[in-house]
């Protein structure tokens, strides 16, 4: 029993990186639609340019994050959370055991 739970629990491990990947990735993609400044790099960090967003895109922007990425971030945290409720509570039982 306790092979087969530690097994049970190592297979959280991959879809739970997974899943912190994909919520990082959404939340880079949250924070540009937030900004009100645009960030440009031409080939690094050293000769890149930012100006300030026009008004319609701003607009579009908040539209776009607060229901349709916004959402996405909601659904990950959850599936992160219940993955991780669910790894720790395998780790223990494998203590107890």
């Amino acid at each position: 029993p306790r092979l087969f739970a530690a097994g049970a629990v190592s297979a959280l491990v991959l879809p739970l990186l997974l899943l912190v990947r994909q919520w990082l990735g959404w939340t880079y993609v949250h924070r540009r639609l937030m900004r009100e400044r645009i960030t440009y790099e031409e080939s690094g960090w050293y000769d890149g340019q930012e100006w300030e967003k026009p008004l319609e895109w701003r607009e579009k922007d908040l539209l776009i994050a607060q229901h349709q990425v916004r959402p996405v971030l909601g659904r990950l945290l959850r599936a992160i959370s219940v993955l991780a409720a669910l790894l720790l509570w395998g780790a223990s039982l494998c203590q107890a055991l």
